[in-house]
């Protein structure tokens, strides 16, 4: 009996493959300072197998209740979902929203909140694109600057332009139009990266020329769409939301590097753990993202060769996700409005 799963598994896993996982096998063929460790992939899947894998549904006090606006709001977030560790102080973006000291993403969906609830309808695409610095720079008060934030200025300015001309100025219009999934003609994600430049992740690999396809905040809403839409009546899940991910971010290689699944090169360990900011598309960040969604891939498989009831990269990402905010090692730094 566990020899069929296994083989329905690995049948499963090479259909699992998104569009993007192919661009990055030149970084898995051949790479020179981030490898993954198989052993220790056996070793964690036998441990974590059996743990309970939760659909996250979103629904955490800086998220809102109403369907709808949940809709607009993951989509204008997503758009500046970045880099929230200060790179001079190395201090995590936080601030104070209900009671709770927020950091990090959440600290963001915090303040994103907060505004909507002083009547600054940043959700709104003639709100976005006329958006002043100093009016982002209030939303984003908290306990230190958050980072990137003229980036951010541009991103939600021309996030606002394109809603405008092409979904009546909300994000939740593109959602309705769509066709339940995440991929090929009317895909959440393919019509992101078609439609908004600023959602486009993807690094030319120095050593090939070829591109690397990553995608991650674009791939990123579109699992928290489904998540949402997992746990309510309001709209319909993602068809093929199972070829979603995995996600290459920061906190997610934190997490395997503790593990032990991602082993380091000395001089990167190095750098990483001196909190040095390792380059934008520099062989070493992006062997750093490229491993990590190979090792997401393999340590799937691994855990569902181990249940009676498969999990996806979704509820995988989330709960290495999880993991990664607990560790206490740095994660690596690179100023990026990638992830």
């Amino acid at each position: 009996m566990r020899t069929r799963h296994a083989c329905h598994n690995k049948t499963r896993m090479a259909r699992l493959m998104n569009p993007f996982m192919p661009t990055l096998q030149p970084v898995w063929e051949s790479p020179t300072c981030v490898w993954v460790n198989p052993e220790a992939i056996t070793t964690t899947a036998a441990r974590i197998a059996l743990d309970e894998f939760p659909m996250p549904a979103w629904r955490e006090p800086v998220f809102p209740d109403d369907d709808a606006l949940f809709l607009d709001f993951i989509g204008v977030g997503n758009a500046i979902n970045f880099a929230f560790t200060d790179f001079e102080t190395h201090q995590s973006f936080t601030l104070e929203y209900r009671d709770v000291n927020w950091r990090g993403a959440f600290a963001m969906w915090a303040a994103l909140r907060r505004a909507l609830e002083q009547g600054i309808d940043l959700l709104a695409g003639e709100v976005l694109q006329t958006l002043s610095l100093s009016s982002l720079a209030a939303v984003f008060s908290g306990e230190s600057p958050i980072p990137l934030i003229e980036a951010r200025l541009l991103i939600l300015r021309e996030v606002g332009r394109i809603l405008c001309d092409r979904y009546g100025g909300r994000f939740r219009n593109m959602f309705v139009s769509g066709n339940n999934k995440a991929f090929g003609q009317l895909g959440l994600v393919t019509r992101l990266l078609e439609e908004f430049p600023s959602f486009r992740d993807e690094s030319v690999h120095r050593a090939t020329g070829s591109v690397l396809k990553f995608e991650k905040r674009a791939q990123l809403l579109a699992m928290m769409y489904h998540g949402r839409a997992f746990s309510s009546q309001a709209f319909h899940p993602l068809i093929d939301f199972e070829d979603l991910g995995p996600i290459a971010d920061y906190g997610v290689p934190r997490a395997l590097h503790a593990l032990g699944i991602l082993t380091y090169a000395p001089w990167l360990n190095k750098q990483i753990t001196g909190k040095d900011v390792i380059e934008s598309d520099s062989i070493a960040e992006q062997e750093i993202r490229a491993q990590t969604v190979q090792a997401q891939l393999r340590l799937l498989e691994a855990i569902n060769s181990r249940r009676t009831a498969d999990i996806s990269c979704v509820h995988l990402d989330y709960k290495l996700w999880m993991m990664g905010r607990a560790a206490k090692e740095p994660h690596h730094l690179t100023r990026t409005t990638a992830y």
